[in-house]
């Protein structure tokens, strides 16, 4: 059995910049006027409340967070499997359900716990057996894929106009997560070994502008919600997009060979796990009042 310590302690690494720098956001977004705003549009109102939060050090210090935990995911998805490295990024969870007892007082129970019990499993199995791999890509299932990511987005666009202000919360959160999920797999098609110049900016670019959207849908997600019911939203839909996109795409590999029978499947145990940890992390928010904190 191999145990690869050093993808774990690489996404750990992330997890804690990530938890961090989501407090920061939230924390900043505090401090502007919530009901007059909406950070979806470039209005001179909303113009204004984008130049506050530049004047806020906690927001910025989100941003800094951002910075280093970006360069450690650059690192881990040039070298192993994204549906290896996405669902590990879902560690994050822990420490923003941490952040958000500890600084921001929401209550923790015993779902939450069982939630991270969860994850910390499901991250465990999906590092057994993990290892460096070069990444090659099937350009055509790229193209439909993406397709249909496109076709989903449009919808929860649509949904979204349709949508009361105290269930945003949900349609952004899943908008964000789809995104970041989409820029995962443009992130590592730029690396694939067997790109032109011209695909690789092209994937840089897609990369930048999906990541780019799905931030701000992020923002307005916490400004209309719950740091953690957002943060699983987000998690939920941005490991599952890159996981599936990873096999199919990327081709790689679902099924382990070991020469232990039901280890074979780790990664999808391991997927599981962190998906039921992150559904028991969400039913006790689920169960609150629907009004953002």
């Amino acid at each position: 059995m191999v145990f690869n310590w050093y993808i774990l302690l690489i996404m750990v690494g992330y997890a804690f910049f990530n938890g961090i720098g989501s407090l920061g956001f939230k924390l900043g977004l505090k401090k502007i006027d919530k009901s007059s705003v909406s950070l979806q549009n470039l209005s001179k109102e909303n113009r204004s409340a984008y130049i506050q939060l530049l004047k806020t050090p906690i927001w910025l210090f989100g941003w800094l967070c951002l910075g280093i935990d970006f360069l450690i995911y650059q690192i881990a998805i040039k070298n192993y499997d994204l549906s290896v490295i996405k669902p590990l990024v879902n560690l994050n969870l822990i420490f923003v359900i941490l952040f958000g007892t500890i600084i921001l007082k929401e209550k923790i129970g015993l779902f939450e716990w069982i939630g991270i019990t969860f994850i910390i499993l499901g991250a465990i199995m999906i590092t057994l057996y993990s290892t460096p791999s070069e990444t090659n890509i099937n350009l055509p299932k790229l193209i439909i894929f993406i397709g249909l990511i496109l076709i989903s987005v449009v919808l929860l666009v649509i949904a979204n106009q349709f949508t009361s202000i105290d269930k945003k919360e949900l349609i952004l959160g899943c908008f964000s997560g789809i995104l970041y999920g989409t820029g995962s797999i443009f992130n590592k098609a730029a690396y694939s070994t067997n790109n032109s110049y011209f695909l690789t900016t092209v994937f840089i670019i897609f990369f930048g502008i999906s990541y780019g959207f799905a931030f701000l849908s992020g923002q307005s997600a916490y400004l209309n919600g719950r740091m953690s019911i957002v943060s699983t939203l987000v998690n939920v839909f941005s490991i599952l997009t890159p996981f599936i996109g990873g096999i199919l795409i990327f081709e790689e590999t679902l099924i382990l060979d070991t020469p232990i029978g039901w280890m074979k499947y780790l990664k999808i145990i391991g997927l599981i796990c962190i998906l039921l940890g992150i559904a028991f992390t969400s039913i006790k928010n689920g169960k609150e009042n629907n009004s953002p904190d």
